[in-house]
């Protein structure tokens, strides 16, 4: 069987495991996991308000850029520009900045047998309001994004389950599980339906699924959810 990895903190990790681990690379990373790993070091509440900043300060750097100026993009990202186009904006090549090969020193995949894989569900998006990891909308659809996250949906106790933090009620999500990937450490990404009826309060979500195709397992994803 084909070696499997984690992505996890390596301040959560012996030294002897982190000798073995893999550096993790974030070159191309998702701008709502950027605001995960972000949000706790600001003084902003709100991911929305975050990822709004971020992506501001990404276009005026960009725009600085195409206009023939090295640009920095918060020291996350670096903007070059490369090569003069007939329209007279430069053609620019981005790079990871300090921040960014920062942020791939702290995090790292370890291996782990599959009777030790777990749903890793990360980014939860509401398509209706367009926030990651703060609310969700009744009878509307998320994007679930994270590792491992494939599970047998014509199977009564696997799939994503929405639990009530005061009552623990579970409400099962509806919708079609990602397809196993060709590379088992691929970052996976499908939708979810809200229940309609499902009430206000605050929810965990949960994913329950047979990795090994034996054991049933669970992955918390590592935020609440809100339905105001």
């Amino acid at each position: 069987m084909a070696k499997r990895h984690q992505l996890v903190r390596k301040d959560s990790l012996t030294e002897a495991q982190r000798a073995a681990a893999i550096p993790a690379a974030f070159d191309e990373i998702n701008m709502d996991l950027l605001v995960e790993m972000m949000l706790p070091a600001t003084n902003l509440q709100s991911r929305t308000q975050l990822r709004m900043q971020l992506e501001d300060e990404m276009a005026a750097a960009m725009e600085k850029a195409i206009r023939g100026t090295r640009a920095s993009f918060l020291e996350l990202y670096e903007y070059i520009p490369v090569s003069l186009e007939p329209t007279g904006i430069y053609k620019i090549r981005r790079e990871p900045g300090p921040l960014i090969r920062e942020m791939a020193e702290d995090f790292v995949f370890i291996e782990v047998g599959a009777a030790d894989i777990r749903p890793q569900p990360l980014i939860v998006r509401d398509e209706k309001t367009g926030t990651a990891n703060e609310f969700i909308s009744p009878g509307g659809s998320i994007d679930i994004r994270g590792f491992d996250l494939s599970f047998d949906a014509s199977v009564e106790d696997e799939g994503v389950y929405l639990i009530d933090v005061d009552s623990g009620s579970e409400h099962a999500l509806a919708g079609d599980p990602p397809a196993r990937p060709d590379d088992p450490d691929a970052i996976q990404e499908f939708k979810m339906t809200i229940p309609r009826d499902l009430p206000h309060g605050t929810f965990r979500l949960d994913l329950r699924s047979r990795p090994d195709a034996t054991h049933l397992v669970s992955g918390e994803l590592p935020h609440r959810l809100r339905v105001d």
